[in-house]
């Protein structure tokens, strides 16, 4: 993110956002926009500060 700005649009749910041609496979699990802040995935195993590399394999093979 190279610009403050950013992390208040709606399309910006946290770092790190991880963005497939533009989209973010994650989104539904993001309430709203979270500014500058740290955002959280949910798997089976919980939270963390990242997808699993399951999540990962399975929004990329779809």
């Amino acid at each position: 993110m190279t610009e403050e700005s950013i992390a208040g649009t709606p399309e910006f749910a946290g770092s790190p956002t991880i963005l497939i041609d533009g989209i973010d496979p994650f989104a539904e699990q993001t309430a709203g926009p979270a500014g500058n802040s740290c955002r959280i995935y949910r798997s089976e195993a919980g939270v963390s500060g990242a997808p699993s590399l399951e999540q990962l394999r399975q929004v990329l093979s779809s």
